[in-house]
């Protein structure tokens, strides 16, 4: 539909909401974030054009679930990435600004300023941000050739063994949070490979402010321990629930 409007009426971004019904998903946590205008416009856009097509019905977003596809465009390269919600907003807030301290930027999202610092690692390893002096984000236009080099020297100045030990315990703890949510999704659609359920946690439940991301080998990993303790069955590419547990 929104191709058929004129180019200055169209939306600068493409819009695609994925339904959940509280009957068939357990509920989600709310997060609080605080998009950035432009996105809250389009969104209440999309939600007028669904209640017109569906009578007394209407959408309750969650700001904090999804999946953002960017391209960050700097000086002397570009960037495609596929980032959640609150890495998004991030970044969109540099667009009229390049310098943030991460204190200006918790109040603009809404987001506690700890785990907003975890988000900003993710454009720091890109090359995107610097922080300097500490709490200040920069963008970095022209990339920095050493940036890799700096990355490396800090990562193995602040984590030792232990440090690493201890990381793994809470990754396990976090898994077993999606635990969860991944008996709702083999319930409702009884059979799922790791690519597919790695996927959905990414947009419903891995995109939050307070949620740390988990890679897909550390996922099977967690599902194939989940097999050895006869909580899910594994043939055939695809996960399933033990019929006792249906």
């Amino acid at each position: 539909e929104e191709q058929k409007l004129p180019e200055q009426e169209r939306p600068p971004f493409s819009l695609v909401a994925i339904i959940l019904s509280s009957e068939f998903w357990p509920p989600l946590k709310e997060e609080k974030l605080e998009l950035p205008g432009q996105i809250k416009e389009a969104m209440e856009a999309y939600a007028k054009k669904y209640e017109k097509l569906k009578a007394m019905r209407t959408l309750n977003w969650k700001h904090h679930l999804g999946l953002v596809n960017l391209e960050v465009e700097l000086a002397d390269r570009t960037l495609s990435l596929s980032v959640s919600p609150v890495h998004a907003a991030v970044i969109l807030h540099f667009q009229g600004k390049s310098t943030w301290t991460l204190e200006e930027l918790s109040e603009a999202l809404k987001v506690p300023a700890a785990s907003l610092r975890r988000k900003m690692t993710l454009w720091l390893q890109q090359g995107v941000l610097q922080e300097e002096p500490p709490g200040t984000f920069t963008v970095i236009e022209e990339e920095l050739k050493d940036q890799a080099e700096k990355v490396v020297l800090i990562d193995s100045d602040e984590e030792g063994d232990s440090a690493m030990a201890s990381q793994a315990d809470q990754k396990e703890e976090e898994l077993q949070l999606f635990w969860t949510y991944i008996q709702a999704m083999l319930t409702n659609l009884e059979s799922l490979s790791l690519e597919r359920i790695h996927s959905m946690l990414k947009i419903f439940v891995m995109t939050g402010p307070m949620v740390t991301e988990i890679d897909i080998q550390e996922l099977q990993v967690f599902l194939q321990k989940k097999v050895r303790d006869q909580q899910l069955s594994y043939s055939g590419g695809v996960y399933r629930l033990p019929k006792s547990c249906n």
